[in-house]
């Protein structure tokens, strides 16, 4: 007898449970991070607590974005970002900080990176990096690389 209720409960949870990517029509380029070790940095660092963005959060985030590229804000890029912003891989990293506003990071890189094979693993070679899942670090990667946080609440960019 409790056997159908723990299905109907499960498929229910199953369907409702869409990912992000999925609901938000996310390019093959982006992806949010909602668990990853960096969001467990920001949790443990700062006390930032991670929320799930709606499609117009995601509208919000691409208007600043625009006003960031008026303002030059990617003056250092040599192509214009305008015209090449797709190009990029994009890491959305949503937070809330100490005021209780939602925020969004994006960590941007135009080009997937690899990890070395660790000693036990010396005949595997490079792999590709999880980008979709784990946080990319790039230490001066130039104009592959940028970051920006987008306020959410205040429309606002740094």
């Amino acid at each position: 007898m409790l056997k159908y209720p723990v299905i109907i409960f499960t498929l229910f949870y199953l369907t409702s449970c869409k990912t992000s990517q999925e609901e938000l029509n996310l390019s093959d380029r982006e992806t949010i991070l909602l668990d990853s070790e960096y969001n467990r940095w920001l949790r443990t660092k700062y006390g930032y607590v991670t929320w799930k963005p709606k499609k117009e959060d995601l509208r919000i985030l691409n208007i600043v974005i625009n006003k960031a590229i008026k303002n030059n804000k990617f003056n250092f890029i040599k192509q214009p970002i305008n015209k090449n912003i797709e190009t990029y891989y994009r890491q959305y990293i949503p937070y809330i900080n100490k005021s209780n506003e939602r925020l969004i990071k994006i960590n941007a890189f135009c080009e997937l990176l690899k990890t070395p094979p660790t000693p036990s693993q010396k005949d595997i070679g490079f792999t590709n990096i999880d980008w979709k899942e784990e946080y990319v670090e790039v230490e001066d990667g130039e104009s592959c690389y940028w970051e920006l946080i987008i306020n959410i609440d205040t429309k606002e960019y740094e």
